[in-house]
C-alpha cells in the first residue's frame, strides 16, 4: 500500500515538474521574442522604455503570454 502511495507521489511530482519547465520555456521564448522585435530599432532612450515596458510592465506574470 505505501509503495502504491508513493508512486503516485512520484507520478504527480514528475508531472508537476514538467509542466513547470513547459512554463519557464515558454516565458523565456517569449522574452526572446520581444528582445528580438526591439534589436530592429535605433537604440535611445524611448526604445529602452518600451522595451522594459515590455518585458516587466505587462501585468502579473502568471497571465503573461
Amino acid at each position: 500500500m505505501n509503495i502504491h502511495v508513493a508512486a503516485i507521489i512520484a507520478r504527480a511530482s514528475r508531472g508537476l515538474l514538467e509542466r513547470s519547465v513547459r512554463f519557464l520555456e515558454k516565458e523565456t521564448q517569449s522574452r526572446h521574442a520581444i528582445i528580438a522585435h526591439y534589436s530592429a530599432y535605433r537604440w535611445c532612450d524611448s526604445t529602452e522604455r518600451a522595451l522594459n515596458n515590455e518585458l516587466m510592465g505587462r501585468g502579473n506574470w502568471l497571465t503573461h503570454s
